[in-house]
């Protein structure tokens, strides 16, 4: 079992915070934001993971180093230019040769990867993807699905007359190797609502700090790798239930 986080992003809307300081390790509560969720996968058995980079990524490199200080091992894969989350995944195939759970790098969420994962194999998945319902789906990608949890297509931040749904892919994902090897849309799934969770996407700092709900800032103080939480600057954007889907795909293009 392996890890892979995408966090090759710019944060052009985080600036002025990531002018000099890559997004992925911009300070959440006194702590590097890579930090909660390589600690999220540790909690979840994995101790091996990959870090996709490309912006400023000799800068993560010195921080984090091989990852002993924090109980994983860390490799990296550095992309000449961003390749998204199926060219990340490719980018990283010759260090990928087992399940692998994929984070985007904006993502903070309390999700018990032990249990997704055990799902994921109990169903015997190429591919597991969790979505999450949001208030205003104009901002995100829809995921739609069929009645039966078939994934049906993907639309890209749609207009008014294109939401159908308002469920998005919340940017976490447990794939196995062989998904390179796949091509979509024909595909087959079976649904289950599994579990619930937190999830907060922080690729923006647009929201207020007196947004950010008790909860979170709870969750926060509890979950933070430093153990280290101040009472303002919270850089996070929302808050969601998470909703899981386990699904068997014969054929899946990244």
């Amino acid at each position: 079992m392996k890890g892979l986080i995408l966090a090759g992003g710019k944060g052009t809307r985080l600036r002025p915070l990531t002018i000099n300081t890559p997004k992925p390790v911009v300070p959440v509560a006194n702590a590097p934001f890579l930090l909660y969720q390589i600690d999220l996968m540790r909690s979840g058995g994995i101790e091996e993971i990959i870090l996709s980079l490309s912006y400023q990524p000799r800068k993560i490199e010195d921080l984090l180093k091989d990852g002993s200080d924090y109980g994983v091992w860390i490799r990296y894969a550095v992309e000449g230019t961003p390749l998204g989350t199926g060219g990340a995944f490719k980018n990283a195939e010759e260090q990928i040769d087992s399940t692998t759970v994929v984070f985007n790098g904006d993502v903070l969420t309390s999700i018990d990867l032990s249990a997704v994962i055990a799902r994921h194999r109990e169903k015997g998945a190429v591919a597991t993807l969790v979505l999450t319902p949001v208030e205003n789906p104009s901002a995100y990608g829809l995921v739609e699905t069929s009645a039966d949890g078939w994934v049906q297509r993907f639309v890209e931040k749609p207009g008014p007359d294109e939401i159908t749904c308002n469920t998005i892919n919340a940017g976490i994902y447990v794939l196995e190797p062989s998904v390179l090897n796949c091509s979509f849309p024909r595909c087959s799934s079976t649904r289950s609502l599994f579990c619930r969770s937190s999830w907060i996407a922080t690729g923006s700092i647009s929201a207020h700090p007196e947004s950010i709900s008790k909860s979170t800032r709870t969750s926060l103080r509890r979950n933070s790798p430093r153990h280290a939480c101040p009472r303002a600057r919270w850089i996070v954007r929302r808050w969601r239930r998470v909703r899981w889907w386990t699904r068997n795909r014969s054929s899946i293009r990244m």
